[in-house]
């Protein structure tokens, strides 16, 4: 009975629970970049500052674009697979970002 509910529940607040762990990541991923830059640029206010109005410009577009898209296809799968490949694109960049630092950090 207790278990009957409590998945009742989680099915009920999947998105909720979606939505609360994108929204820590998009944090991690603003406080990653911050200590990436952070060697070249200097810890400053305006390096913080231009990494946060480039997450925010990302978020509103995303966000415009997202619900444009939520019209054309009302369906949670096709947002979880929207979130699995923003997830993996993330990955990408930093593994990306990784290996442009290093070539810039060996002079190539």
């Amino acid at each position: 009975m207790f278990f009957k509910r409590l998945l009742l529940l989680y099915k009920r607040d999947v998105l909720l629970y979606v939505i609360f762990i994108t929204g820590a990541v998009i944090l991690a991923v603003e406080v990653m970049a911050v200590r990436i830059l952070a060697p070249f640029f200097g810890n400053t206010i305006f390096s913080f500052s231009s990494v946060v109005s480039i997450i925010l410009a990302a978020l509103s577009v995303g966000y415009w674009h997202g619900g444009r898209l939520a019209d054309k296809h009302p369906d949670k799968n096709f947002f979880y697979l929207l979130v699995s490949l923003a997830g993996s694109t993330v990955i990408f960049a930093h593994f990306v970002s990784q290996f442009i630092v290093l070539c810039y950090q060996s002079g190539v």
